[in-house]
């Protein structure tokens, strides 16, 4: 065993000069293998091996994420785009300490994300950016003992003004890692005011997907008291009173 850990110790010298590393305790608390697939903190970047120097995130059932060692695919930089990696179901094109993300949803397959800096508490991102819960996309609630992994984020966005965000997006409200709300640009599709949708992000500039009755849902407006924006025998129902939002459903 003191053979090993001298062996690990000696690439640890000369992988620290190019990436850093655990130090020798963090390594046999660790216990077999600091190779593909071992545990690490995304936020420390603290794998070992040359091998598998970038650790990042997959999400497992619900809202539960782990974080693992991998190989890097990618250089590409904070801001840039990013894609998927051939063959690689949770693998992308960004740096070692940077997520491809779509603004808090992990990029999918063959859509573009643009790579972003983890974070894990709502202090650790730079003035003017935002920790982007990137633990699920619902309102459910998560439990007190899940690590919550975020993405800093600048892109906010005004909520009544549908076309701010720019052809193929739309802007919606994501959660942040201290369980507050901020409005951000977000990929979406083109769904016109009546079609079927399954999510909010179906649906074009201005619109959500809201209940219709009989099972089906519909791309219809968001709407509040102060904004009117509901057809005949539509009705707004408002889920946030706070900040006077809701969204149009059929009476």
């Amino acid at each position: 065993m003191r053979s090993r850990i001298r062996m690990v110790s000696g690439m640890c010298l000369i992988a620290c000069w190019l990436l850093g590393c655990a130090t020798d305790d963090e390594w046999m608390a660790r216990g077999e293998g600091a190779g593909p697939g071992s545990v690490c903190d995304v936020i420390a970047q603290d794998c070992l091996y040359l091998s598998a120097p970038k650790c990042r995130i997959y999400q497992e059932a619900g809202t539960s994420m782990k974080a693992f060692c991998d190989v890097e695919s990618g250089d590409d930089r904070e801001g840039e785009t990013c894609w998927a990696t051939e063959g690689d179901p949770v693998g992308d094109t960004c740096a070692r300490g940077l997520d491809c993300a779509t603004v808090g949803v992990q990029r999918e397959s063959p859509q573009p994300g643009r790579c972003y800096r983890f974070c894990d508490r709502p202090d650790g991102c730079d003035l003017g950016e935002l920790c982007v819960l990137l633990n699920g996309t619902g309102e459910g609630e998560l439990s007190p003992d899940t690590r919550l992994y975020g993405s800093c984020v600048s892109a906010t966005c005004d909520f009544w003004d549908p076309w701010q965000c720019g052809t193929g997006r739309t802007c919606l409200r994501g959660r942040l890692i201290d369980n507050g709300y901020a409005y951000m640009c977000y990929p979406s599709d083109s769904g016109m005011r009546g079609e079927p949708c399954s999510g909010n992000q179906n649906c074009g500039a201005g619109l959500g997907c809201a209940w219709a009755g009989s099972e089906l849902e519909t791309c219809q407006p968001w709407c509040g008291d102060a904004h009117p924006t509901c057809g005949a025998k539509q009705h707004c129902e408002i889920f946030d009173r706070e900040e006077d939002v809701g969204i149009c459903v059929t009476d």
